[in-house]
């Protein structure tokens, strides 16, 4: 299972800094007091499936899944760190692999996004090989394509369209950016793609937030600073979200990049405390066993400037009905991640409250298919029934 978003990668020889983490504790902070009387949607406390037990075999054992779909029939399909594409069946039984590691046809170096489309079709997009493949609902190969990206860091297809369409995504000079110390800016260019991969539109370059990056010996880390805002994406089969953690804005676009409208987020940001600041630095460094590592991450912590209030928003999603999914911005502390979903005129229509350390990979119309950590720090797949409050 991947870490948190707000976890950050590395660029060699590299150290990553700490950016922040999860939740609240108390109620959510809703921007509108009456949002607070939304039907509140229950997770069960249970999984009706596990996938990656203790004592599983290999095939079953999991590494580093990235993307996990639900198919129609209750099968599973995800994509890990062995490069393959596995199949479990609706009892969380494995049934078989498709593809291996590798960077021939069918194969794969990191599969990051599966994604439903037309027909029951299953697009996986290859991010380290900048590669989408899509196969038939049988599991069978079908076409291979490599989309055309603006230049940029760590080009990603953000989003694949129920028609074959995507959204692409491009960060900031990667080379530019660490040739610099302390705060930097950054942002990431959007463009909306034809089924082929062709360029159709670009919706423009958008700022997502600042970094900060330290120089140590011969290396360089870089983090999102402490409560900073981001620039936060969710892709839905007809539409696009962006939003502004820092402005609480999200725009909404269609498969071809047309601007379509404007939604203000439904939470209010909060005051950064001392305690979150403290959380913050022990629950960061207790996770980092080198010491050499730790040094240069609490130096991060140290410099690195600290804004009065936090974020509204954390992530996005979208469930199987096309409803907008907006978290509470996470803060030190708490086990809870609190998520508002919105209706088709933008107000909160639930609220829903999970475990802060799920990585969601599926919202069904009943059902979150989630990444968890089961005893032992085992990684798991897990399903959970979602129950609508009235």
């Amino acid at each position: 299972m991947p870490s948190s978003p707000s976890r950050i990668a590395a660029i060699l020889p590299l150290v990553s800094l700490a950016a922040c983490s999860p939740g609240p504790a108390g109620g959510a902070a809703f921007r509108d007091p009456a949002s607070a009387r939304a039907p509140e949607w229950t997770v069960a406390t249970r999984p009706t499936l596990t996938i990656g037990r203790e004592d599983a075999g290999e095939k079953e054992r999991l590494f580093n899944v990235l993307a996990a779909v639900r198919r129609p029939d209750g099968a599973v399909v995800l994509g890990d760190g062995t490069g393959e594409l596995r199949f479990f069946d609706a009892r969380g039984r494995f049934v078989r692999a498709v593809g291996r590691k590798g960077r021939g046809p069918g194969e794969f170096q990191l599969p990051r996004r599966i994604v439903r489309i037309r027909g029951d079709s299953l697009a996986v997009w290859d991010g380290t090989q900048g590669r989408l493949t899509v196969y038939d609902s049988a599991g069978a190969l079908g076409r291979m394509l490599q989309p055309r990206f603006a230049a940029g860091y760590a080009p990603d297809v953000a989003a694949v369209f129920a028609a074959g369409g995507m959204m692409a995504r491009a960060g900031a000079n990667a080379r530019a950016m660490l040739s610099r110390s302390g705060v930097y800016p950054d942002s990431a260019t959007f463009a909306a793609l034809t089924a082929d991969g062709s360029p159709l539109r670009t919706l423009g370059r958008f700022a997502a937030g600042e970094v900060y990056i330290v120089h140590q010996g011969s290396g360089v880390g870089w983090s999102t600073l402490p409560f900073s805002r981001e620039l936060l994406h969710a892709g839905a089969p007809d539409a696009f979200y962006l939003a502004d953690s820092g402005t609480n804005r999200i725009t909404v676009w269609s498969p071809s990049g047309r601007f379509l409208r404007t939604l203000e987020g439904p939470f209010a940001p909060r005051r950064v405390s001392g305690g979150d600041l403290r959380r913050l630095r022990r629950e960061r460094l207790e996770e980092i066993a080198d010491p050499a590592r730790r040094a240069v991450v609490a130096r991060g912590l140290d410099e690195a400037p600290v804004p009065r209030r936090t974020p509204a928003m954390g992530a996005l999603a979208v469930d199987a009905d096309g409803r907008l999914w907006v978290q509470e911005y996470p803060r030190p502390g708490s086990g809870d991640a609190r998520w508002a979903v919105l209706g088709a005129d933008g107000r909160v229509a639930a609220r829903v409250r999970m475990p802060r350390g799920w990585w969601i990979y599926e919202i069904g119309r009943d059902y979150l298919l989630v990444g968890d950590r089961g005893e032992n720090d085992v990684e798991q797949v897990k399903l959970f029934a979602l129950r609508h409050a009235r």
